[in-house]
């Protein structure tokens, strides 16, 4: 459960073995950004927010995902 204010973990699962990552950049619908594939946000202010992710494999191929997520008041 998120809470604002609240450091909020988030990970990347690969979806296929065998094709190592380079390279993890995440970007929040509030501005912040972070790198790697698993991070730490704190979101200050409750309400819904989106995440996106862009992977980059050690071929070069790029994925995307995103994910929609409410951060509850403490």
């Amino acid at each position: 459960k998120a809470i604002a204010g609240q450091p909020m973990q988030l990970a990347a699962v690969p979806l296929e073995q065998g094709a190592g990552a380079a390279n993890y950049l995440w970007t929040f619908s509030d501005g912040q950004s972070a790198t790697g594939q698993q991070v730490s946000v704190t979101f200050p202010v409750a309400g819904m927010y989106s995440a996106a992710i862009a992977t980059t494999d050690d071929r070069g191929a790029t994925a995307v995902a995103q994910i929609s997520f409410h951060v509850d008041q403490r």
